[in-house]
């Protein structure tokens, strides 16, 4: 699947991305609970990978443009 955004919306689906996972990881060092610290830690990784891949489009796109 291709999902075409405008620079301004990557931003903002970066920014966002990088709140939800940082409360991902919050909740999972806050709970006991081993089956759901399980789940949280797949969802956290998941999202770090899709940032990151994120970040690198952004980088790409900066550089090629010239634009920040």
């Amino acid at each position: 699947m291709k999902l075409e955004l405008s620079n301004e919306d990557a931003r903002f689906l970066k920014d966002q991305l990088t709140r939800h996972a940082a409360r991902v990881e919050d909740e999972l060092v806050h709970t006991d609970k081993h089956e759901l610290q399980h789940a949280l830690a797949r969802d956290a990784q998941r999202l770090r990978q899709i940032l990151g891949r994120l970040e690198g489009a952004l980088e790409a796109q900066s550089s090629s443009t010239g634009v920040p």
